[in-house]
């Protein structure tokens, strides 16, 4: 791919007409189309030029290859999506940790509950010996 399709197709991503970016580079529409076609080589400040029209960074443009820190589009729509459902997960887990910590207290109480009835059900079936004036 060429400096030209790069430009051609940057161009058409961000929606402008060849004579829109033209006439933002103060060049004649058809000088432009022959950079996008590969007839002529657009000098350094033109492309330097184009590149801020155009979003997109010099190295894309003259190499094809993003640079290591590539400036990324925002899908800021699927982040606020991702948020939202985030809020709900983060709900969810609140509520969760709510509901643990309440059968974490009815579990204490029916185990209190369990100890006593253990305690009144020893006393009635093992009754104390009682003691008498003979017994040594």
């Amino acid at each position: 791919m060429t400096i030209g399709n790069r430009i051609k197709e940057a161009r058409e991503l961000v929606k402008l007409s060849q004579k829109e970016v033209a006439n933002r580079l103060e060049m004649d529409p058809s000088q432009f189309s022959k950079i996008e076609k590969g007839k002529v080589m657009p000098t350094l400040l033109q492309i330097v030029e184009i590149s801020k029209i155009l979003k997109r960074s010099l190295d894309w443009l003259v190499t094809g290859e993003a640079p290591e820190a590539e400036e990324q589009q925002i899908d800021y729509k699927n982040l606020y999506e991702l948020a939202k459902q985030n809020n709900v997960l983060l709900s969810q887990v609140i509520d969760l940790k709510d509901q643990l910590e309440k059968l974490k207290s009815e579990n204490i109480s029916l185990q209190n509950k369990r100890s006593e009835a253990q305690k009144a059900y020893s006393l009635v079936a093992e009754p104390t010996p009682k003691l008498t004036k003979g017994s040594k």
